[in-house]
């Protein structure tokens, strides 16, 4: 069963796709999932160099306070320890 991602896509604007970016390696995308549901898109992530640029829900929604707190725990553990090579 394939779902569409309809979230971070708006952050791109009109003229470049995810695609176009990853291709030109200037981001990484990421997905979030949740453990007891690891088939379904939970979060995703848009990675520049170390940079968290933007982490969106589906329907594009904000981070709740807990994915929020995962976050922050996540970029503290992987982002500060290592080097993102883009």
């Amino acid at each position: 069963m394939k779902q569409k991602i309809s979230h971070i896509y708006a952050g791109f604007g009109v003229s470049q796709t995810p695609i176009d970016r990853i291709a030109r390696k200037e981001c990484i995308i990421l997905f979030v999932r949740k453990c007891c549901e690891e088939a379904k898109h939970y979060y995703t992530i848009e990675l520049r160099g170390p940079k968290v640029v933007q982490v969106r829900g589906m329907g594009n929604c904000d981070m709740t306070p807990k994915v929020e707190a995962f976050i922050n725990h996540w970029k503290q553990q992987v982002l500060c320890k290592q080097d993102i090579a883009v």
